[in-house]
């Protein structure tokens, strides 16, 4: 089973990219918290980029980080008894538990192209926030060993001289590097300008000094 979807959004006040990825995110988890035939008075069980699937937890990274921070979150809100483990794999059997392993596929943000490009006039992005985890959903009973994706891809319109402002510090995955601007735009055309504008003086002088 695979969710995956395309999300536009409207043009706003457009909210941060981590914002972005928190909401789509939390949402999702929602379904596997109340998947049928998940018992939620047991013991929720999180292993984020486990260690067996070539994660790496003790130096986890910004990406697993933020995405423990939302589990937390988002189970505390559901009033969800939960724990988080490096290694599901040494779990006793003698625990009635949900086990929910996530890896982290991809958590990217992605300028596109330009929406709008006027010449030395406003310009906008199409910005794509794009979310890819890998999810296993089993029951300490085994009545349950689902194989899942949270796959999801968000696209709306951004200022692209505030572009910068909707990315966060210190999380890679919320920055992206925009297409160029034109050089003659940026480069050539202020030079001529400027060139211009001393001839113009020049000889406005020069004609004065006559």
């Amino acid at each position: 089973m695979i969710c995956s979807c395309v999300t536009a959004i409207g043009q706003s006040e457009p909210k941060k990219n981590i914002e972005i990825f928190e909401e789509s995110i939390s949402a999702a988890l929602e379904k596997y918290y109340y998947y049928p035939g998940v018992n939620r008075n047991n013991v929720f069980i999180f292993a984020v980029n486990p260690l067996e699937q070539g994660g790496n937890n003790e130096s986890a990274d910004e990406a697993s980080r933020f995405l423990k921070g939302i589990i937390k979150k988002t189970a505390s809100g559901n009033n969800l008894k939960f724990s988080f483990a490096d290694d599901p794999s040494i779990i006793s059997n003698d625990t009635a538990y949900n086990l929910l392993i996530l890896q982290i596929v991809n958590l990217e943000t992605k300028y596109t192209g330009f929406k709008k490009n006027r010449f030395l006039g406003s310009k906008t992005l199409i910005r794509n926030i794009i979310t890819n985890i890998s999810v296993e959903l089993k029951t300490s009973d085994g009545n349950i060993n689902l194989k899942d994706i949270i796959k999801n891809t968000t696209q709306d319109e951004v200022d692209y001289d505030n572009y910068q402002q909707l990315e966060s510090a210190g999380y890679d995955f919320t920055m992206g590097t925009p297409p160029s601007v034109s050089a003659f735009e940026r480069i050539i055309f202020p030079v001529l300008l400027i060139c211009v504008t001393a001839a113009a003086t020049v000889i406005f002088f020069t004609i004065r000094s006559k």
